[in-house]
């Protein structure tokens, strides 16, 4: 039988000051595929998504201005280590997210 490994990380409105999203589960990598953000709002807004590890944090999708129903994606590849979190802002009201990837079960 097949792992199943892809998983959905977040998905829901972003909350309107940066604020913990997700936490990457011990004993488990994340790898970071895809970032999609869509812009429900009749207004401009700043999205950003970072990651937080041990001592430090890096932003790994910021739009500084998404239009009103304006869309924008992410793809890449960037590893959150088991206790490593994920914050999120979207600064008008009813900016959507969905954030996935891989969930590796560490050897």
């Amino acid at each position: 039988m097949a792992v199943v490994y892809s998983t959905r990380f977040y998905i829901g409105v972003l909350p309107a000051t940066e604020a913990l999203v997700y936490t990457a589960p011990a004993g488990h990598t994340v790898v970071l595929k895809d970032i999609t953000i869509f812009n429900n709002s009749a207004d401009p807004a700043l999205t950003l998504v970072s990651v937080h590890g041990p001592g430090a944090a890096a932003n790994v999708y910021t739009n500084t201005s998404l239009p009103a129903a304006g869309v924008a994606e992410w793809q890449g590849h960037q590893v959150l280590n088991a206790g490593d979190t994920l914050t999120a802002v979207g600064t008008s009201g009813g900016v959507q997210c969905l954030i996935s990837g891989y969930l590796l079960e560490d050897a």
